[in-house]
């Protein structure tokens, strides 16, 4: 007899999770040496990830991304939300706030260019904790950020909306609003959907879950980069959600807010202080800091250095 609709369902899902933890997998199929790559890699296979994850649960937010194959492929690469055009109207819309997107992610590789410039020109700057935690930060935000406008920019430009992934992150004024409202809102409602609402009649429970779960997914990406890890991410994001607490049953407590000023203070000196447990793992793999030291690197020094390291299955760039 043929199998039930249900069964059918139930081993399309299997086969989609077998796919998922394959894609898992992918960073090691380069070569050890190769963090950036690496890197790089371990971030398309968490998307692929959390998309898998998505479809399985039938969870695209606009039915219409599904009814053609460059729509749903389009659904498929695109991390944020997407949207169909309703209309021709609404399309040229998009294509008006897809030229500014592109516009935004160009002046942002230009900021990048200034962070690392400055960085040669005042190598120093990385000796001082406040300015080598403030400069990584800036670092993160133009390079992360500028990648999702350029990346997002090109389908906007066809007419699709690509939902922000960033909304200014600098000026929150207190960590709930910078996790929750301001910084990779994609992954905070991929976790919000998945973690936090499931377990919402523990709201503890579901934030601790939520940043447990934010710490183990950069945790993989560290070990994907570099083969190893000393756990920082983990330990950032555990000291993140724990501020996020803090601070709300402070403000729970008073039964007022922080002053504005105050918040956005407060905020940015815990964010220094934390900043290199989230910093050191990511300049490990790609080491924005050292390009002085590269470049200066005659490379008649740097070939027997990059072939050693290939040898030894280890990263040149540590």
């Amino acid at each position: 007899s043929l199998p039930d609709q249900g069964s059918v369902l139930i081993g399309a899902k299997g086969v989609m999770l077998l796919a998922a933890l394959s894609a898992l997998c992918a960073p090691w199929l380069v070569p050890a040496w190769l963090a950036p790559v690496r890197l790089f890699v371990g971030l398309l296979a968490w998307l692929a990830l959390t998309k898998l994850v998505e479809l399985a649960r039938d969870r695209p937010r606009d039915p219409r991304m599904r009814t053609s194959r460059v729509a749903f492929l389009l659904w498929l690469s695109m991390p944020p939300v997407t949207s169909w055009p309703a209309d021709a109207a609404q399309a040229g819309q998009f294509r008006e706030q897809g030229m500014r997107r592109a516009l935004r992610g160009l002046l942002k590789m230009i900021a990048l260019l200034a962070l690392v410039g400055l960085s040669m020109a005042w190598p120093s700057l990385h000796q001082q904790y406040a300015l080598h935690s403030l400069w990584g930060l800036c670092i993160c935000y133009v390079v992360f950020s500028g990648a999702m406008d350029l990346g997002t920019c090109l389908p906007m430009l066809c007419g699709v909306h690509v939902a922000e992934i960033f909304d200014r992150p600098y000026l929150a004024t207190s960590p709930r609003e910078l996790w929750g409202k301001r910084w990779n809102l994609w992954f905070h409602g991929f976790v919000q959907r998945e973690v936090f609402l499931p377990l919402r009649r523990s709201p503890q429970l579901a934030l601790l879950a939520t940043f447990v779960l934010s710490g183990v997914a950069h945790e993989y990406l560290v070990i994907a980069a570099l083969g190893q890890t000393h756990a920082e991410m983990f330990t950032f994001f555990v000291l993140q959600g724990a501020f996020v607490w803090l601070t709300w049953r402070v403000e729970r407590d008073v039964r007022r807010r922080w002053p504005a000023p105050v918040g956005w203070a407060l905020n940015l000196s815990f964010l220094i202080l934390t900043a290199p447990l989230f910093l050191d793992p990511v300049l490990e793999a790609v080491p924005l800091h050292r390009l002085r030291e590269v470049c200066t690197t005659p490379f008649s020094r740097a070939l027997p250095w990059v072939c050693s390291a290939a040898s030894d299955h280890r990263s040149p760039w540590r």
